[in-house]
């Protein structure tokens, strides 16, 4: 069950991706377009899939952004993300396991500071 901005969204899905940043693997993989970590927006990314066969569909639709008939991928975007399961699944936080179903995600403009170098 996924509650975006107040929005309930029902799934049987085999993955769940709150994300801010659209890279995954630097400019080889995007999860989509216009995911942008500036925009004061969360995307989700869900993979429906059962089995070898519709997993290799659902990566090859995401990849695809979607232009293989999105049968496998579906996409939401907003401030706050719910994510709850039954029964209760492991999460990850950037790849390390950072706890356990339900949770909720929020963005928050201007949370950090980011230093460059100068021009």
């Amino acid at each position: 069950h996924i509650v975006v901005d107040g929005v309930s969204y029902d799934a049987h899905a085999s993955m769940v991706l709150v994300a801010n940043c659209g890279e995954v693997f630097g400019p080889l993989v995007k999860l989509r377009t216009g995911i942008s970590f500036d925009d004061g927006l969360l995307d989700v990314v869900v993979l429906r899939a059962n089995g070898l066969g519709e997993s290799v569909r659902a990566v090859w639709d995401l990849l695809r952004e979607g232009h293989g008939g999105d049968a496998f991928v579906g996409y939401a975007r907003g401030r706050e993300i719910r994510v709850e399961t039954l029964p209760v699944q492991p999460m990850q936080l950037d790849g390390d396991g950072s706890g356990f179903t339900p949770f909720t995600a929020t963005c928050v403009p201007g949370a950090i500071s980011i230093m460059t170098p100068a021009p």
